[in-house]
């Protein structure tokens, strides 16, 4: 798992916005296997870092990315979207829902998934 020395709480790594969850990505396409990686400090705050098959080419990666993370947190691929950023390695994802309920069971996975507080 990739991470500073910084302790990260599933509480900081989200946030609400209207319509659902905001979530921070870093991509790293063209890995040897599709994995949420763990939580690296980035300079907006705590980001998700992603390792995707894929490659960058004709939104491959982000295909692959949204199917990952629907798998892992049993969400639809159509409420997640890259909602900014399409282009570059780090990418605002909302995730579409109730936000309440939503940041609840995104923060839960994040505690039994990654570890955090």
């Amino acid at each position: 798992m990739a991470s500073d020395s910084s302790p990260f709480r599933a509480d900081s790594i989200f946030v609400t916005v209207t319509g659902g969850i905001q979530v921070s990505l870093l991509v790293m396409p063209q890995a040897r296997a599709s994995v949420i990686d763990g939580i690296v400090d980035a300079p907006d705050g705590p980001t998700l870092r992603m390792l995707i098959t894929e490659s960058p080419e004709k939104g491959k990666a982000n295909a692959a990315l949204i199917k990952l993370l629907s798998q892992e947190w049993d969400i639809s691929k159509k409420n997640i979207l890259v909602a900014c950023r399409t282009k570059s390695r780090h990418k605002l994802l909302l995730v579409e829902g109730e936000s309440s309920e939503l940041l609840s069971e995104l923060q839960r996975w994040v505690k039994h998934h990654l570890g955090g507080d």
